[in-house]
């Protein structure tokens, strides 16, 4: 979560989910991705970074994996 800002302005997209805002909601979110009995591995890729003023939009793709996928 240290790549989260704590801020209710803060919002997340996940493919196939509603937008997520907010620090809390988007921890709610992900703890069960990154619970280690799933055996997630996500690489990243950085496609794209926005900046202007006071905001920053980061595109990515995560490439996400399950253990014995």
């Amino acid at each position: 979560m240290s790549v989260w800002e704590d801020s209710s302005e803060v919002g997340c997209l996940l493919p196939m989910q509603p937008m997520c805002s907010g620090r809390e909601a988007i921890e709610s979110l992900w703890r069960p991705m990154l619970d280690p009995d799933m055996g997630v591995d996500i690489m990243i890729n950085h496609l794209q970074w926005i900046e202007s003023g006071d905001i920053a939009i980061h595109v990515i793709e995560e490439r996400i994996t399950l253990r014995g996928d």
